[in-house]
């Protein structure tokens, strides 16, 4: 009797429960615990933390009480019979849990949201055909014609949220300039490139669909890997403009800071001088065995710089011709460019015309004033294994990409958001005298001369 007496009080209670359940039905997992509470059955509410609905709620509650009945024989205690003291205490932790897992849900669904978005999806991939690329396209996670797929459907779809983890750091840095007010003032102390860091990441990136849409129009008719950049050329009816990628951490990353026209070095004007210089001419005569070593001589002291001529060696050439005399450049005149191509030992005499120290140091212009070249531009050389990864990595100065021609700057820390923008050629040391140079400031060191010899010859005249 009893038994029969405590179903029926068990099925009342559920009745009550499924009837504020319905009113209830789209509450969260905490508010039907608190309802269970109401109800008395404390029992029921712990059953009830792990069902994601009312309906589901109550049934589960049901079953579970009357299966407990019947392998007991025990009643379960009516509403009213259930000390208030236990059931409170019991209630509390049920609701404190119901709220732990709420917010474990939340978290959870902004986890997947977030994976949804950055994440690459099953994309038919855009067409990269063999005929349209040029050089070689470097290991990645990814390859870049679905990351360009993954852009494009993002764009298409309205949808940014996880775009910045398609986005390079100099552009979330140019996105976001408000995250870190040191690298605007180291920006506007180095002028051979945006120094950008590490881009923050919080925060909306205010760019719209429409944009990044216009970026990524029409179809690839060209792809040029160097490195680890590709510049992928887009026909969009009669006109063409360019996208730049970059790889960072493993993948492709698209960059908004570089201009969207992809253009050739500039040759400079027809002359019988001004012809490109091959790194066999340009170490003709160099006697010794051994790695290439360019000797710095300044007013500061000497630097010894060790050139990557098997990785970079159009950039060597151009180095190597310009300090031995061998490559032609144009004539000077008030600081204006004359007709008149003359082959001189280009460096001698020239100044560090940039010096900031925690950098890097600056020279090569005939100008002194860092606008100055030799009459014409070189293709950018680019290598995944050369990194401006430390100090003393030689490198070469540019307006942009395939901009190079004369000026070098050597750096006295890691700057890698400089790499696949810049060409890295050689590695040098005597960091002492490059750290007096930054010291002393711009225009204050002179180059002296800059010879280039031969590993053991250079060792031997040290």
């Amino acid at each position: 009797m009893r038994a029969h007496s405590a179903r029926a009080s068990l099925v009342s209670a559920a009745a009550r429960i499924a009837r504020i359940a319905r009113i209830a039905r789209i509450a969260r997992i905490a508010r039907i615990a608190r309802i269970a509470r109401i109800a008395g059955i404390a029992r029921i509410a712990w059953i009830a933390r792990i069902a994601r609905t009312a309906r589901t709620t109550v049934l589960i509650a049901c079953i579970g009480a009357l299966c407990a009945c019947s392998r007991t024989g025990a009643p379960v205690e009516a509403s009213g019979a259930t000390t208030e003291p236990a059931t409170a205490a019991a209630a509390a932790a049920v609701a404190a849990e119901a709220k732990v897992a709420e917010a474990k849900s939340a978290e959870a669904k902004t986890a997947a949201s977030s994976r949804k978005a950055a994440d690459l999806v099953p994309l038919p991939l855009v067409e990269l055909p063999d005929q349209i690329v040029e050089g070689t396209a470097p290991k990645t996670a990814a390859p870049l014609s679905q990351v360009i797929a993954r852009l494009q459907q993002q764009a298409n779809s309205g949808e940014t949220r996880g775009l910045d983890q398609w986005l390079t750091k100099p552009t979330l840095r140019r996105l976001r300039p408000h995250a870190s007010a040191s690298a605007t003032t180291r920006e506007a102390a180095s002028q051979v490139a945006a120094p950008q860091g590490d881009a923050a990441t919080q925060g909306p990136l205010p760019i719209p669909p429409s944009a990044l849409r216009n970026w990524l129009a029409g179809k690839p008719q060209r792809v040029v890997y160097d490195g680890g950049r590709a510049v992928v050329v887009f026909a969009n009816g009669p006109r063409s403009h360019s996208a730049w990628f970059f790889v960072e951490d493993g993948r492709w990353k698209l960059d908004l800071t570089v201009s969207r026209s992809y253009a050739e070095p500039d040759r400079g004007p027809s002359d019988p001088l001004n012809e490109p210089i091959s790194l066999e001419t340009a170490t003709a005569g160099i006697k010794g065995t051994g790695p290439l070593i360019a000797v710095i001589e300044t007013s500061a002291g000497t630097v010894h710089c060790t050139l990557h001529e098997a990785r970079a060696p159009r950039t060597v050439a151009n180095f190597v011709g310009l300090a031995r005399g061998l490559r032609a450049s144009r004539k000077y005149v008030d600081g204006k460019f004359t007709d008149k191509w003359v082959k001189r030992r280009f460096y001698d005499g020239l100044t560090f015309h940039r010096a900031v120290p925690g950098f890097m140091v600056q020279a090569g212009c005939p100008l002194g004033t860092g606008t100055g070249a030799a009459g014409y531009q070189i293709a950018d050389e680019l290598d995944v294994g050369l990194r401006h990864d430390a100090a003393g990595v030689l490198s070469m100065a540019n307006a942009g990409p395939n901009s190079g021609s004369t000026q070098f700057f050597v750096t006295d820390r890691a700057t890698p958001w400089l790499d696949d923008r810049h060409s890295v050629f050689g590695e040098c040391r005597d960091l002492a005298v490059l750290r007096t140079i930054a010291r002393k400031g711009a225009g204050k060191v002179v180059i002296r001369k800059i010879d280039v010899r031969r590993g053991e010859q250079a060792e031997s005249e040290k």
